[in-house]
Order: C-alpha cells, then sequence, then structure tokens
C-alpha cells in the first residue's frame, strides 16, 4: 500500500524529460548527505539589477524542474532562477518522499545562494512544492539563524525574505517587498 501511495504522490514516471536548456542557462548539480547527485539549472537575469534576487522555485510532484524555471523566468525576466529537479526525478539520483524534499530544501538553498550571491531570496512553491518553500523559510528562520557562523552578515542571514505559494492558477507576480532601507 506504502509503494502505490508513493507512486501516485510522487509519480515519477509521469514527468517528461527536460529539454535543451534555455540560451544562457547552467548546469547545477549537489551531493545529498547520502551521496546521491540532485541537478539543477540556473536561468540568470536576462537584466541584472543593484540588489540581486533569486527566485528559488520548487515545483508540483509531476513537473519537470527546468519547466518550471523556464516559467519562472518568463514571469521574472529580470531576477536569477534556480529550480532542482527533486529525489528520483530524472536527471536528480534518489527516492522521492515528503522527508527527503524537505531535508533537500536548506542543501538546494545553500548551493543557490553560493551559486548566485543574491542579496534577497524568495522561494516559489507550486503545489507539492508549496509545502517544500514554506518548511525551508520555516527551516532558515527558526532552526538555521539560531546556528550561523558569526561572520555572517545580518543580511546574509536574512537573505530568504518569503515565499510565494501558488496552488491553482492566478496572476500574482508580485514579489514580496525588500528589505527596509
Amino acid at each position: 500500500m506504502f509503494e502505490f501511495q508513493s507512486h501516485l504522490i510522487f509519480p515519477t514516471h509521469a514527468v517528461p524529460r527536460a529539454g535543451p536548456f534555455p540560451p544562457r542557462a547552467q548546469r547545477l548539480s549537489l551531493k545529498t548527505k547520502e551521496g546521491q547527485e540532485l541537478v539543477g539549472i540556473h536561468i540568470p537575469a536576462d537584466e541584472g539589477s543593484a540588489e540581486r534576487t533569486l527566485i528559488l522555485g520548487f515545483g508540483g510532484n509531476a513537473w519537470n524542474a527546468q519547466d518550471v524555471a523556464e516559467y519562472l523566468h518568463q514571469l521574472f525576466p529580470d531576477e536569477e532562477v534556480v529550480v532542482f529537479h527533486y529525489r528520483g526525478y530524472s536527471p536528480s539520483q534518489g527516492s522521492p518522499s515528503a522527508e527527503a524534499l524537505i531535508a533537500d530544501a536548506p542543501l538546494v538553498y545553500d548551493n543557490a545562494v553560493e551559486e548566485v550571491r543574491p542579496g534577497r531570496v524568495v522561494a516559489v512553491g507550486f503545489s507539492i512544492g508549496s509545502g517544500i518553500a514554506a518548511a525551508l523559510l520555516f527551516i532558515e528562520r527558526h532552526v538555521r539563524a539560531s546556528s550561523r557562523p558569526e561572520h555572517m552578515t545580518e543580511r546574509e542571514i536574512q537573505a530568504l525574505r518569503g515565499t510565494i505559494r501558488k496552488k491553482n492558477d492566478d496572476s500574482t507576480r508580485q514579489l514580496p517587498p525588500g528589505p527596509p532601507h
């Protein structure tokens, strides 16, 4: 029964393979604590701004991460976009589970921040990804904030400003406000 439920919740068999990368996109890769490779995509901003914003995407359970990245780039063309394929979703390795996806979120966040060096990060979740984005916000604000290295600035610690969670098709495109000046 458990295997059947996992098959329904994480239908890796139904997710189409990624096509060719869009122009200027970069392949990202990281290893989980168990040594499994997670593969992501970084689509740079069309036009840079003074304060770089990273849109960190978490797709639905039947979305290809590259499709999520391209969609987010269409919505926010002047922002940096990073999205990773979940465990078990090709070309990433491993088996998906709610626990694994939530455990991978801080690794994805750290990798994306290291790659992009943004002034702020906005996590965007679609469907099942909205739970992962919300969990990441909680982890960053409450769990990991108390154990950050002393050399990190307040700006680095507060980089994750909020989440946009999208469960249905609406036209919300506005980012949460940046830090007060």
